[in-house]
């Protein structure tokens, strides 16, 4: 289904518009599902939430153990833009790829997948393996950050008639240190559909979200009409949580091996150090680790995450067997990110 990237954009904030209204005080605690946990911590919890303590936060979701500890009553089922977080679940789609051979191995050069651009790509592409996408550590001279935004690579990435020539013309540096850059999840759509035949969305649908039953996934597309593997999904907050379970309960959904064990070990691996941040420490395959996370009583957790744009994240605790999918609106709020870690860690650390 082809959507572009202005509707979208347009139907997610008449969205938030709306949701405005009567917005105040929406979580709440679900108190059977609570079991041994003090509910007095929650009230806490949802009053800083309520008071942009940790930045604006449209709706989040926290289960424990499968059940449901907080809820948002009136949008989990929407569809929203989830940003980066489409690289986590491009990770777990490509994982599927390789279990069913359409992939036979990490190590593969990612020129293999791209022959026309073989002769056009910049010295040091021939060395750049899949496993290296995963990891954000081709070595590609990309600053993410950049700035003003009409010299950043990732909005002239997104404007780019052939964005697949204006990557590979990009130098490797010597050394593949990590390196965040959408560019290499972005060259993940096109190497899926060589290697499966189907597109991104088309296979994530089939062997990723039907199974789990999630029915209204939408993707935005580049602008060479492939969809966008590096941040262009759109699935709810109720979706999200359903992947989190998943990886959370070791691939399987409902006794069905949906995801190998191996990948979610590979892919939960610290692959690259990651340094300058506050909340993690390390990265995956397309997965933030945070390892060890200590909370405020100095016990420590790995944490994994996929997070995005705009306050948006997945947070995993397979320890705790706690999943949390937040919805944000505001990328002011990274500096708070670290604080809520630690009180959603604080919720459940008896």
């Amino acid at each position: 289904m082809y959507i572009t990237t202005a509707c979208l954009r347009i139907f997610y904030f008449i969205l938030l518009l709306l949701h405005a209204v009567g917005s105040q005080h929406h979580y709440k605690t679900i108190l059977p599902a609570l079991r041994k946990h003090e509910p007095e911590k929650f009230k806490t919890f949802l009053s800083k939430i309520n008071t942009g303590y940790y930045g604006y936060i449209h709706q989040i979701a926290i289960q424990k153990n499968g059940l449901m500890v907080v809820e948002n009553t009136t949008s989990a089922h929407v569809s929203y833009p989830i940003e980066s977080l489409t690289k986590s679940v491009c990770s777990l789609v490509l994982g599927i790829a390789l279990k069913q051979g359409k992939i036979k191995s990490l190590r593969n050069k990612v020129l293999d997948y791209f022959p026309a651009y073989k002769k056009k790509a910049a010295k040091g592409w021939e060395t750049v393996s899949i496993e290296d996408l995963l990891c954000m550590r081709s070595g590609i001279n990309w600053d993410e950050d950049l700035m003003p935004e009409l010299i950043n690579p990732t909005y002239n990435m997104y404007k780019a008639k052939d964005m697949f020539a204006y990557i590979f013309s990009f130098s490797i540096l010597p050394e593949k240190n990590f390196n965040y850059c959408s560019a290499n999840a972005a060259l993940l759509t096109e190497l899926i559909r060589k290697a499966t035949g189907c597109s991104f969305l088309e296979y994530a649908n089939k062997f990723l979200f039907t199974p789990l039953g999630i029915t209204d996934a939408k993707c935005m597309r580049y602008k060479n009409g492939l969809y966008n593997s590096s941040g262009g999904l759109w699935l709810s907050v109720n979706d999200l949580m359903k992947i989190g379970e998943l990886c959370n309960n070791k691939g399987k959904w409902k006794g069905k091996q949906i995801i190998t064990e191996n990948w979610l070990r590979l892919s939960f691996f610290s692959h690259q150090a990651v340094s300058g941040y506050a909340d993690v420490n390390s990265y995956g395959y397309l997965w933030w680790i945070a390892n060890p996370f200590y909370t405020t009583t100095k016990k420590c957790y790995k944490l994994f995450m996929a997070n995005g744009y705009n306050n948006n994240h997945l947070i995993l605790m397979p320890a705790l067997k706690v999943v949390v999918v937040i919805q944000g609106g505001d990328n002011t709020a990274s500096g708070y990110y670290p604080y809520l870690l630690s009180d959603l860690l604080t919720l459940f650390d008896n």
